[in-house]
């Protein structure tokens, strides 16, 4: 399995994604506008993480990570897609 928080630092991530990309993610975590989350390791060992989040509008959108390693280092995906529905009052904890 794919350990991210030894492999990718901060400023990976930014690099990656773009500093107010990571804030708003960090910033939905900490108010707790993510809804639900799951992860599991594929059968080539990668990670697959997913989940829906409550953005600003109230929209919820369904996120996918994927990340791993191949012969050129970390590779790191995502995704997001809006659901257009208003979210419920309930929240699940993060993973």
């Amino acid at each position: 399995m794919v350990d991210l928080s030894l492999l990718l630092t901060e400023e990976d991530l930014r690099r990656r994604f773009g500093s107010a990309t990571l804030e708003r993610a960090v910033d939905y975590v900490r108010r707790g506008n993510v809804l639900a989350c799951s992860h599991q390791v594929d059968h080539d060992g990668d990670l697959d993480v997913r989940g829906s989040v409550e953005g600003s509008a109230g929209v919820v959108y369904t996120v996918h990570v994927s990340a791993g390693l191949s012969g050129d280092g970390v590779w790191v995906y995502g995704r997001a897609a809006a659901r257009w529905e208003r979210a419920a009052s309930t929240r699940s904890p993060s993973c």
